[in-house]
């Protein structure tokens, strides 16, 4: 994945979870995505979005980088 589509994918977990990132400056924005694009480095994008969708369907936090 890239980090733009890195960035689609967590403009939507965003919609999902508006208090989660609701005080994110743009910097912490910036690293949240830098973050998130590493863990997402080799994994097809279509995958990844279905893991999304899965998720928001069934849990109510977001996700986190354990």
């Amino acid at each position: 994945m890239t980090k733009a589509e890195t960035a689609q994918v967590l403009a939507i977990l965003k919609a999902a979870y508006p208090n989660t990132f609701k005080n994110l400056s743009a910097e912490d924005a910036s690293a949240t995505v830098n973050v998130w694009a590493a863990q997402f480095a080799n994994m097809p994008v279509n995958v990844v979005m279905i893991a999304v969708n899965k998720l928001i369907s069934t849990n109510v936090f977001p996700p986190s980088i354990n």
